[in-house]
């Protein structure tokens, strides 16, 4: 589990909250960012959803709970520190990585799987 010790001070996200963002993106003809509907299918599916959004890069960081499992995601447009990644800073690298690439439908697959 690499999920921070001050997981409290974190959003917890529901579906109305990311429904609310989504028209900040499609009014501006961008298409809604691949870890909003992850986190939105992710709740349906039973998983509390935290969001943390780094300061200096577009990154965002899903810890995801459920039956007494956390998880750390990392959502990014570029790879990550290339230290912390073979570090496994990180359960999941959401995009391209320095060890490969993984989409958001297929780890969707893998968490919806367990």
């Amino acid at each position: 589990m690499k999920a921070a010790n001050h997981i409290s001070k974190y959003k917890t996200l529901s579906t109305e909250y990311l429904d609310s963002l989504k028209p900040s993106y499609t009014s501006q003809d961008y298409p809604i960012p691949k870890w909003i509907i992850f986190s939105q299918t992710l709740i349906k599916d039973g998983w509390v959803v935290r969001l943390y959004r780094a300061k200096t890069t577009f990154s965002k960081y899903l810890f995801i709970s459920r039956d007494k499992k956390m998880l750390k995601i990392r959502f990014s447009n570029h790879k990550a520190n290339k230290l912390k990644e073979l570090a496994n800073d990180c359960d999941f690298y959401v995009g391209v990585g320095n060890k490969g690439v993984i989409t958001t439908e297929e780890l969707l697959r893998t968490l919806l799987a367990k």
